[in-house]
């Protein structure tokens, strides 16, 4: 039996993040809209190296390394590139889910509220609806977990 680790992305990255693939630039418009200019420049943009070199928070560094402890494959939610794999070639970029955030993607969002789902299966690379569910549907003989390590304490 193999194991599949599933975690979070993290907002830090280890390369820059050039200018274009930074959301708090992208035009406004209706979510369509901006999800079609967000996967344009990312389709278009050069890889920083595999997506377990480019994010670099701590609770991603610590699901790296469960992962690797347990020898299980890792992939990563990723609110601007969809499901990936740990050695999937990605670039440095700047977007997040998250309100609060300065590059939060929804703020380009104009004309009707901005929609997590729909913004989900607008990122996918390929037509998979349902990335994670084919993933696991996809490795039957696999286990997969899925590594949430909170950040909460201090350093």
């Amino acid at each position: 039996m193999r194991l599949m680790a599933v975690t979070t992305c993290t907002d830090r990255k280890r390369f820059p993040v050039p200018r274009e693939l930074d959301a708090s630039g992208l035009p406004a418009g209706t979510q369509p809209e901006v999800a079609r200019a967000w996967r344009k420049r990312v389709r278009s943009a050069a890889t920083a190296g595999a997506a377990a070199e480019v994010y670099c928070g701590r609770s991603f560094q610590e699901a790296k390394h469960a992962a690797h402890a347990a020898r299980a494959k890792l992939l990563i939610i990723s609110g601007g590139l969809g499901l990936i794999r740990a050695d999937e070639a990605i670039p440095s970029y700047s977007l997040s889910l998250v309100r609060q955030s300065s590059e939060f993607v929804g703020s380009r969002v104009h004309g009707n509220s901005f929609d997590p789902a729909q913004w989900w299966g607008a990122i996918q690379s390929g037509a998979k609806s349902a990335p994670l569910a084919e993933a696991i549907r996809t490795n039957c003989d696999a286990i997969a977990v899925t590594l949430v390590i909170s950040s909460c304490f201090n350093s």
